[in-house]
């Protein structure tokens, strides 16, 4: 086709056509990635919730564990002295 053939309005046509549909798919492809970004971040979120659960429940077992151990031995002082 002969460039000069081609009308300046169907070519300015043309190329708006050309930069929208380039937009286009960049605009989707930023939303795709944002996606991916918020199911990882949500994923991430998850994961550290259950690690911070099974924290807060190792120290509730050790606090329990150091409290029954005080007490042990407050009993055994209390045995010895009054004996």
């Amino acid at each position: 086709m002969d460039m000069a053939a081609v009308s300046p309005s169907s070519l300015l046509t043309f190329e708006m056509f050309i930069r929208r549909e380039r937009n286009r798919i960049h605009a989707k492809m930023t939303r795709d990635r944002k996606k991916m970004f918020m199911a990882n971040i949500e994923q991430t979120i998850v994961q550290l919730e259950e690690e911070n659960k099974k924290m807060r429940d190792s120290l509730a077992a050790h606090i329990a564990a150091a409290a029954l151990s005080e007490s042990s031995i407050r009993s055994l002082i209390a045995e010895t002295a009054s004996n």
